[in-house]
């Protein structure tokens, strides 16, 4: 028997204040308009995983931790993604940030 991911629960992640995703035990595919975040959800299960960020077409990434940060965060707020795979394992990865977005 093979180890899935069975949820996603992503905290002030990009364009997710929170979002909380229960995935079947098979196939789960994701779907939706342009800029709704599909490459974002991608983008957190990556960071947890691998500890790096996929490179956008813009050139942002890999080695840009606070272009994870929402652009409406508050200071004090973090940011965090946690895995719970079907073994009952929970995998998560916790970001704080100490500044606003207006650079206080």
């Amino acid at each position: 028997m093979s180890t899935t991911i069975q949820m996603v629960e992503i905290t002030n992640f990009r364009n997710f204040n929170h979002l909380v995703l229960n995935l079947n035990d098979g196939a789960s595919i994701i779907t939706g308009k342009n800029k709704l975040g599909k490459s974002n959800v991608l983008n957190a299960i990556n960071w947890v995983l691998t500890d790096t960020l996929l490179t956008d077409k813009y050139g942002v990434g890999e080695n840009d931790i606070d272009s994870i940060v929402p652009i409406n965060h508050v200071r004090g707020e973090h940011t965090e993604v946690a895995i719970t795979l079907s073994t009952g394992a929970i995998y998560s990865k916790i970001y704080k940030v100490s500044y606003t977005t207006d650079g206080s």
